[in-house]
């Protein structure tokens, strides 16, 4: 998938702001408690156990264990740096863990979860790998073990930091190696924080005063406890430590009900802000359930629907905009480059209109413009399989599907203009776009 050049990935963005916290070990060695790595006297449950002759036994246990381990590997890897860079812990296995998942080597110098996506780096074992007397079902996580163990060999890390590594895996494994039960147990907690987004711009939008203050505590709450769920489901750090985005809001929960004209206007000005980094933090989430995804970036009809927070009376008051006027979907006309190019309607139907910019590159006409029904102003989407984004400008960047790099704005009546640069950096388009 084409890049957005002018962002850093979202990963490192995020880690880099974010303060918190979690104890994924004490100071010091710990000791090696893992019960696969040391069960070298258990009695065989299932046969497992090898021959007096030292023949390598397999077993379909064994077999199982080995499929799909490149992937099983990667998932765990990547979600393990997801808690690493979200850490402020400085105890040894803290700052071993940091190490190991962000270390670089080879000729492309790749970490380890981008090797293992990339297939440079091998997670498979071999049968030989799995012998010893284990059950069938130990043999799953001995075969993580086993791969975990080869992985921090090639990476350059000794005897003793595997060991440690290994043993950090395995404590964290309700964090690392999501049952489908967990998965579908975050979703559900995704889609209710959304709906909740949903809720509380539409109350704020329409003015239902009865239903903001509790929509507004609903939000905060909501969110902030998904983020420090402890029960069924744990968040790694990265995510885990952006509970607080909602806690600007507090104060106006607090005093809402005794002054909701005042409760109003604070949400003109902090809501935005906040909102976007809710969304930020639900792709984050859906980065660490499926981390093999192509983007970690907002899918762009959600981000679309945002023009309705947008337009709400307080927030144009907090931003100085026009509380009147209307941009026709073929309003909009957009200087690129050293020309001006005006807008073509595609489609219009009782709930919207949509139009383009007649502008072509590389085959395509990438500025499409959407207007939905109560809508004062235009959402101006960029998409392109082609031409990439330099400079995001005062866009969004969102997540169109493979292949392709994609902004989004929504631009209201009294709005700055969208600047943004594409193409690239030996041939650099700047793009400028306003109402007529």
């Amino acid at each position: 998938m084409k890049k957005i050049l002018i962002a850093s990935a979202l990963l490192m963005v995020t880690a880099g702001c974010q303060p918190g916290s979690k104890s994924p070990g004490s100071a010091g060695q710990p000791e090696i408690q893992n019960e696969i790595l040391n069960s070298g006297h258990r009695a065989s449950e299932t046969g497992n156990v090898p021959s007096p002759d030292d023949k390598i036994r397999d077993s379909v246990a064994r077999q199982d264990a080995m499929k799909d381990l490149q992937s099983k590997v990667f998932k765990i890897a990547a979600r393990l740096k997801m808690d690493a860079m979200g850490t402020t812990e400085t105890d040894e296995t803290a700052q071993l863990l940091k190490d190991f998942t962000s270390r670089k080597a080879g000729a492309k110098q790749l970490d380890i979860t981008d090797a293992l996506l990339n297939g440079t780096l091998d997670a498979t074992v071999k049968i030989e790998d799995l012998q010893g007397e284990f059950t069938d079902k130990e043999m799953p996580k001995l075969a993580i073990q086993r791969s975990f163990e080869k992985i921090a060999t090639a990476y350059g890390f000794d005897k003793d930091q595997t060991k440690l590594i290994v043993v950090a895996i395995e404590k964290r494994e309700h964090l690392l190696n999501l049952s489908d039960d967990q998965i579908q147990f975050i979703h559900d907690l995704s889609e209710n924080i959304k709906k909740k987004t949903e809720a509380l711009i539409n109350d704020l939008k329409e003015g239902n005063d009865n239903q903001l203050c509790g929509a507004l505590a609903i939000f905060a709450n909501n969110y902030s406890n998904y983020m420090t769920f402890k029960s069924k489901i744990e968040l790694p750090s990265l995510i885990a430590n952006r509970a607080a985005v909602t806690s600007v809001l507090q104060k106006t929960i607090e005093s809402c009900k005794e002054d909701i004209t005042q409760a109003r206007k604070n949400m003109g000005t902090l809501l935005p802000g906040v909102i976007k980094e809710v969304d930020r933090s639900l792709q984050l989430v859906e980065l660490y359930v499926d981390p093999a995804t192509s983007s970690s970036l907002p899918l762009s009809l959600e981000i679309m629907d945002r023009w309705k927070l947008d337009e709400t009376k307080e927030v144009l008051e907090a931003r100085n905009q026009s509380l009147t006027g209307d941009i026709a979907a073929n309003g909009i006309v957009c200087r690129v480059g050293d020309k001006v190019y005006g807008t073509i309607v595609q489609s219009s139907d009782a709930e919207s209109s949509t139009a383009e910019v007649d502008f072509e590159l590389a085959g395509e006409r990438p500025f499409k413009l959407r207007k939905m029904q109560g809508q004062r102003g235009v959402t101006l989407v960029y998409m392109s399989s082609k031409t990439n984004v330099l400079n995001l400008g005062n866009s969004t960047p969102v997540n169109a599907g493979e292949g392709f790099v994609a902004t989004v704005a929504n631009m209201a009546p009294g709005s700055a203009p969208l600047k943004m640069v594409i193409g690239s950096e030996s041939s650099p388009i700047t793009v400028e776009c306003q109402a007529k």
